[in-house]
């Protein structure tokens, strides 16, 4: 093998040595970051800065229950559901028949 493809090869072989992780420890530290905001159901009540009247759906992780809101048609966020059923399938808990106990559906 030739030096040149030698050099470029353990070149290659370092940076991903180091790179990788690094790649690791950042996509970890992303998450603990924004892990709670990308689950629509940790995401607090946005009612929108428009002039419409939209009747939809939240969920409220204090009472840990799908409630209603007026929305304004725009500048709201994915806690935002047009049926009470599609809010309460994304974020609650259901009991199954076997167990009779809550599991998560997410």
């Amino acid at each position: 093998m030739k030096s040149a493809e030698l050099g470029y090869l353990l070149g290659l072989f370092i940076f991903f040595l180091l790179t990788t992780p690094l790649m690791g420890g950042v996509s970890k530290l992303s998450q603990m970051i924004c892990g709670p905001l990308q689950d629509p159901c940790n995401m607090d009540v946005k009612y929108g800065s428009c002039f419409e009247i939209h009747f939809r759906f939240f969920f409220n992780k204090t009472s840990r229950t799908c409630e209603y809101f007026i929305y304004s048609g725009c500048d709201g966020n994915l806690n935002n559901y047009k049926l009470r059923i599609e809010c309460q399938l994304a974020c609650m808990k259901i009991p199954t028949q076997e167990s009779g106990t809550m599991q998560d559906t997410r």
